[in-house]
């Protein structure tokens, strides 16, 4: 099992009108290739016949062929660090924000689908929004929010908001698949 570092779950309050609601996150750095929501952490997984060490690889690497860059893809390919990623990514020309969010869910959903012991960690930030901080203190991130416009907050969390999306598409599914083996089994008593 992936050794996680312990992340902090903080709950802020936030007033809406008259209404005050407390949200709980769960922050991560995503250049911390030791944490498991990070798309630098090392996992194998295949997507779409293409096999990758890292979600960033196979983002960088989806990019590279959605915009016709095969030599770029491959050398993404043949890459063995994120840093070497990040540097060949830098190089993709091409306006990528239609296709991002899907992209990047793609690549986030065959990683934990495919990696049962990181998917389980997922599945444990379950009532939080999942939030992607780059600041030493993980609550300062919250404290921001508060502060930025929340288009401009939406597109820095991306990455939260997808692997947020990715563990309740799971755990939904995981609800339904669990009601319909009760129902096959009850119908099989029945019989």
């Amino acid at each position: 099992m992936t050794n996680m570092k312990k992340r902090t779950r903080t709950e802020e309050e936030e007033t809406h009108g008259s209404a005050t609601t407390r949200r709980k996150y769960h922050f991560f750095s995503g250049k911390d290739s030791s944490s498991p929501f990070s798309q630098r952490h090392r996992c194998h997984y295949t997507l779409n016949g293409f096999e990758y060490s890292t979600a960033a690889q196979g983002v960088a690497h989806t990019r590279a062929l959605l915009f016709g860059q095969p030599d770029i893809a491959r050398d993404i390919l043949k890459a063995t660090s994120p840093d070497e990623i990040d540097l060949l990514e830098r190089k993709i020309k091409g306006e990528w924000k239609l296709a991002q969010w899907s992209i990047i869910y793609q690549n986030v959903a065959a990683k934990f689908s495919q990696n049962q012991d990181l998917l389980e960690l997922l599945v444990k930030t379950t009532g939080a929004l999942v939030d992607e901080s780059e600041h030493k203190d993980s609550r300062s991130a919250s404290y921001a929010q508060k502060n930025l416009a929340q288009k401009q907050w939406d597109r820095t969390n991306i990455l939260g908001k997808v692997l947020t999306q990715v563990r309740e598409d799971f755990v939904v599914r995981q609800y339904f698949l669990g009601k319909r083996q009760k129902r096959e089994d009850m119908s099989e008593r029945e019989d």
